[in-house]
């Protein structure tokens, strides 16, 4: 049995949904209304834990639910009342559940510190763009001019849109004084978007004029189409998202026209459906079958 917990209107989760009924999979629904009034209890047997989960007027065995999609965010537990008491409890199952849980509330964090999670891009054997964070004009000044073209960006797990430095950014430029920013050398060449599910890499190509090709103007060229990775390229991803105790990840690569590759980011809950829409890439179905069982991982799931 497959637990399914967010919002219906959540697209990634609704797509989730929608295969997994057609393929006829067990499976349980949990939105935010049903958290409200559901229960659940915990203890540990022999180190394995056993209990009860109440949903939507019925119970399940813990034991029962072999795969957890929870695209529901550790923010929720600021929230006031009786679902975010449930959540508290609910995470903690998560995060020692036999299930194969995508993602582990822990697995999560990394994302929330870019230039940490790039230290540990770095460790696997990946390149990540030349970057500072500052709130020193002169340096970041001295940091365009080395670079010429630099963009800024989020350092924490809230989406931003990626931006070059232009002329009206130095004008206010001062501002940074009061809040240190994250500036990175802008890198040319094709956007890679790679989808680890267990140890099935798949890999989207993004060919576009965009500095960020999730926002572009009308006048960018996009287009997005299905590659395969090199071998060696391939091992690394594979072994970046196991590093991260991500089951399932969104790794953001460029590779640049010298054949260098960068990587910027691993996004530990990726929006997967803009990709599988262009592509027709089969990803929810990679997802549900690790979340089912049927196949293999090389990250702990």
């Amino acid at each position: 049995m497959i637990l399914l917990c967010g919002e219906a209107s959540d697209s990634p989760l609704s797509s989730v949904h929608s295969l997994v009924e057609s393929i006829g999979i067990p499976y349980i629904f949990m939105s935010g209304a049903d958290a409200a009034e559901a229960s659940i209890t915990f203890e540990l047997n022999h180190g394995r834990p056993t209990g009860i989960l109440g949903c939507g007027g019925r119970s399940y065995a813990l034991e029962a639910i072999g795969g957890v999609y929870l695209r529901v965010g550790n923010d929720i537990l600021w929230e006031n009342g009786q679902s975010a008491a449930f959540y508290d409890t609910f995470f903690e199952w998560c995060q020692i559940a036999d299930s194969r849980v995508v993602t582990r509330p822990t697995s999560a964090a990394s994302n929330s510190s870019k230039p940490y999670q790039a230290q540990l891009i770095q460790a696997q054997g990946l390149s990540v763009p030349d970057t500072i964070v500052s709130n020193d004009v002169d340096q970041i000044l001295a940091f365009r001019t080395l670079h010429r073209r630099i963009v800024y960006k989020s350092m924490s797990a809230t989406r931003s849109i990626v931006r070059l430095v232009g002329d009206e950014d130095l004008r206010r430029l001062h501002r940074v004084s009061w809040c240190p920013t994250q500036f990175q050398q802008f890198v040319e060449g094709v956007n890679v978007r790679v989808h680890v599910v267990g140890d099935k890499p798949i890999a989207t190509a993004i060919h576009t004029d965009a500095v960020d090709y999730r926002y572009p103007s009308p006048s960018d060229r996009l287009s997005l189409t299905e590659v395969r990775l090199p071998d060696d390229l391939e091992t690394k991803c594979l072994q970046l998202a196991s590093a991260l105790n991500l089951p399932f990840a969104g790794i953001d690569l460029k590779v640049t026209p010298a054949g260098r590759v960068y990587c910027f980011e691993v996004n530990p809950s990726p929006a997967f459906t803009y990709y599988e829409r262009q592509t027709g890439q089969p990803i929810a179905r990679a997802l549900i079958d690790y979340l089912s069982g049927d196949c293999h991982n090389v990250a702990h799931g």
